[in-house]
């Protein structure tokens, strides 16, 4: 308690950093099915379509994505 208030943080806060529970901030939800490189990929494709001057469709970039899933073996 005498270091939450030093620090003017919530005890709550200090109890749930001592026991190694993640900051709301550095979270990864279960609703992503994708992981971070797989959306720099995505990503990357965008960017060499428009360098293209090509506009990326809905319906290819759920197909890439898809294939990036079905690689990793997810669903």
């Amino acid at each position: 308690r005498r270091a939450a208030a030093v620090y003017n943080i919530a005890e709550t806060t200090l109890r749930r950093r001592r026991a190694s529970k993640l900051a709301r901030r550095d979270y990864q939800p279960n609703l992503k099915k994708l992981t971070k490189l797989e959306e720099e990929v995505i990503v990357n494709y965008i960017l060499n379509l428009n360098l293209h001057r090509f506009a990326p469709t809905y319906d290819a970039i759920r197909d890439i994505a898809n294939k990036l899933l079905a690689a990793r073996g997810a669903r």
